[in-house]
Formats: C-alpha cells, sequence, structure tokens
C-alpha cells in the first residue's frame, strides 16, 4: 500500500509537470514529445495498478487461508478441551470439568455464591470386590452403566461427574436439603433396580450417598467434606442408602 501511494504521487507530480509544459509550449515536435512521454507514463501507471491488483489478490488469498487455518485450529483446540473434561471410560463430566463449571455456575469471579445448590458425593459399594471377583473389565462395565443410570435421575440443569476411581459427584443448582435427599433416594433405588450383566454373570450395584447444602459464602470444598463425611456414615450403616448432614455429630 505504500508502494501504491508512492506511485500515485509520483504519477501525480509527473503528470503535472507534463500539463504545464504543454500550456507553455507552442512548439508541435515539443508537444508531440510531452504526448509520447505521457502516453509512456500512463501506460507505466496502468501496469503498476495491475500488479498491484494481483498482489492484492495474493494476499486476499493468504488472508481467506490464514482464516481457514485459524477456524481449523480453534475447532481442534474446542475438541481438545472437551476430551480433557471427558472422563474416557464413562463419557461423563470429569473432576476438572467439575471444577470449572462450579467457577462458572456457582460462584462469580469474586468467589461469592450465586445460587443454592446442594451436593450429592457417591461411593459403589464393596467396588473393590466387584473388581477383585469380577475383573477391571466388569468394574468398568459397572462404572459405566452406574454413569448411564445416574444420568436418568437427575434434570438437565444438575451437573454429574465421575470424581475418581468408584465415586461420583452431583451438583443440584436450586435445591434445599429436602430435595437432595429425594433425589439421592430415587438414585439409590436407580442403581439397585436391576443387576448389570457381564460376561454372562450378573453383578448387583448399590451405593452409599452423602447430601448436603451450601451455607451462606462457604467454599464448595466445605459443601463436598460434609456430603463426604456423610457417605462413611451410610456405608457404616448398612450401604444402599443416603445421609443427609443434618445426621452428621
Amino acid at each position: 500500500l505504500s508502494t501504491a501511494a508512492a506511485g500515485s504521487d509520483d504519477f501525480m507530480q509527473r503528470t503535472t509537470e507534463i500539463r504545464q509544459r504543454l500550456e507553455a509550449s507552442n512548439d508541435l515536435g515539443d508537444l508531440r514529445a510531452l504526448q509520447a512521454v505521457l502516453v509512456d507514463l500512463t501506460a507505466g501507471a496502468a501496469r503498476s495498478a495491475s500488479d498491484m491488483k494481483a498482489n492484492l489478490g495474493e494476499l486476499s488469498a493468504q488472508v481467506h487461508s490464514s482464516q481457514e487455518q485459524i477456524a481449523h485450529l480453534e475447532h481442534k483446540l474446542s475438541e481438545t478441551r472437551a476430551v480433557m473434561n471427558l472422563d474416557p471410560l464413562t463419557r461423563i463430566p470429569n473432576r476438572r470439568a467439575l471444577d470449572q463449571w462450579i467457577g462458572t455456575h456457582l460462584y462469580d469471579g469474586d468467589g461469592r455464591r450465586c445460587q443454592a445448590y446442594g451436593v450429592l458425593v457417591l461411593d459403589l459399594d464393596h467396588f473393590k470386590v466387584v473388581n477383585d471377583t469380577f475383573g477391571h473389565l466388569g468394574g468398568d462395565r459397572v462404572l459405566v452403566e452406574a454413569a448411564r443410570r445416574l444420568k436418568l435421575g437427575i434434570r438437565d440443569i444438575d451437573f454429574l461427574a465421575r470424581y475418581g476411581g468408584e465415586e461420583f459427584v452431583i451438583v443440584l443448582p436450586d435445591c434445599d436439603l429436602q430435595v437432595g435427599a429425594a433425589v439421592a433416594e430415587r438414585i439409590c433405588r436407580l442403581l439397585d433396580v436391576a443387576p448389570v450383566s457381564h460376561d454372562g454373570q450378573e453383578i448387583r450395584v448399590t451405593t452409599s450417598i452423602g447430601v448436603a447444602v451450601a451455607r451462606g459464602q462457604e467454599a464448595f470444598s466445605a459443601v463436598f467434606e460434609r456430603a463426604d463425611q456423610c457417605v462413611y456414615i451410610a456405608k457404616e450403616g448398612g450401604r444402599n442408602q443416603a445421609v443427609t448432614e443434618d445426621r452428621l455429630p
């Protein structure tokens, strides 16, 4: 563009000089010579304009190609982020995705709680026995089926994640302790409604659930800790049940 501007200024300056000489000259030979110079100058300007047009076309093609590459990279980045936030076995969100969701849905940028919510911490009962008896493939089959049934027991606005091993977490927005207890009881029934089939054998699946709700401006970790303590009470009480935080010492 700088070259085009400089060439344009030079063209204007030279044509102005020729016009002034034409106005001042009365000699026919001089006029013809000036005419020839003007024709050559105009032709040169036309060639420069054509070259510039070709360069601009090439630049436009490069810009278009760059835009396509950027769009492709953004798509790949989005896919990578999605994969990083999914548990590869159960295909539900993992702990990393849970942490991100909490920061964008439950708390604002200053760490203040935006809405009421409840937390369910679930631990599949006797999972080590399942692995020891049916092998890790049997354990994987139980985890996959458990995740599928858990999704059936929650709303679209709720967030389910595999927290690690045989432990799952469900966050229930706009939820009090009574609602959380009802959801937990429904989930207990869903998991125990029928055994999981694996390699011609049937595996019973039950879970112990702890339920807690957010208080004031406390962090998510505090709510999670109370729900996790309730899981131990549920297991000590015989498993396959839900325990709410009002039963904590």
